[in-house]
């Protein structure tokens, strides 16, 4: 059986669009970032870094987030070393022990981690048709209180 319509969005993203529609018995946890697990590799450490307070800002964040988080870092520092070891071996197409031209072991790991990025950046909402959705009020100062940012 196939799936009825589009993914549901969450309540927080729907609020942020200037909807009223939303379901008022959604749970919702409080806005905050959890700790970094200690198991993510300095590249995937340094994007938790980067994204955690842009997602929090939004009101998109919360502790228990925790494990959806991890994996979309991770994913993105196993993505980007996959893309480097293809610019160092050659490229999409190197040479097998024989001498032959093969696609690089390294082609895989990328697409496999690119499509985890894609359902990650999905779920968090961080594509480029998300944020062209996102209008900040310019009347008030920060945008660290998600009541001033307005998704249309």
């Amino acid at each position: 059986m196939g799936r009825r319509g589009p993914k549901p969005l969450p309540a927080a993203i729907k609020r942020l669009r200037g909807s009223r529609r939303t379901n008022n018995t959604e749970p919702t946890p409080a806005t905050a970032t959890p700790e970094p697990p200690e198991h993510l590799t300095p590249a995937a450490l340094e994007e938790w870094n980067r994204i955690t307070p842009e997602l929090e800002a939004l009101g998109l964040l919360a502790v228990i987030d925790l494990a959806a988080l991890s994996v979309y870092c991770t994913a993105w520092a196993r993505w980007t070393e996959a893309e480097r070891k293809i610019r160092e071996t050659g490229g999409e197409v190197v040479k097998s022990p024989s001498g032959y031209p093969i696609l690089s072991p390294w082609l895989s790991v990328s697409r496999a981690a690119a499509r985890q990025l894609e359902a990650f950046i999905k779920e968090f909402g961080l594509s480029p048709s998300a944020r062209t959705r996102v209008h900040v009020e310019t009347t008030k100062p920060s945008t660290q209180d998600n009541k001033y940012l307005k998704i249309v």
